[in-house]
C-alpha cells in the first residue's frame, strides 16, 4: 500500500534511495509459438546497471525471439526496446505488484 503522497517512482521505505526494482523481458519462439516472458526482479542501483543487465536479455530475445511468425518478429523488437531502456519498474509495494496483466496480444496469438 502506498502513502498518498509517494508516487510509483518513489523507492518506497524498503528500497534504499536510487535503487530501482525492475524486470527484463526475453522472447522465446520455436516455429509459430512465441513465450514472452519477464524475468525475476532485480534491484538496481544506477542506469548503467539497467543497462547491462538488459543487454543480456536483448541478447536472449535476439537469438531465440524472432523465429515464430508473426509473433516473434512483433514481440522481440519490443523486448529488445524495453531492456534497452533499463526494464520494467516494479511498484514499490508487495513483490510482483509490478507485474503486468494479460496481454491481449498473447490471447490473440493462442486464438490464432
Amino acid at each position: 500500500m502506498q502513502n498518498s503522497n509517494q508516487t510509483p517512482r518513489d523507492p518506497g521505505p524498503d528500497l534504499p534511495a536510487g535503487a530501482r526494482r525492475v524486470r527484463f523481458e526475453v522472447c522465446v519462439s520455436v516455429f509459430v509459438v512465441t513465450l514472452r516472458r519477464q524475468s525475476a526482479a532485480y534491484l538496481t542501483f544506477s542506469p548503467r546497471e539497467r543497462f547491462w543487465l538488459g543487454i543480456w536479455y536483448s541478447l536472449a530475445a535476439v537469438f531465440l525471439g524472432p523465429w515464430g511468425v508473426p509473433w516473434g518478429l512483433i514481440w522481440t523488437p519490443r523486448a529488445v526496446w524495453v531492456n534497452l531502456t533499463g526494464g520494467i519498474e516494479e511498484s514499490g509495494g508487495a513483490p510482483g505488484a509490478g507485474r503486468p496483466g494479460p496481454d491481449p496480444g498473447r490471447a490473440a496469438a493462442q486464438d490464432g
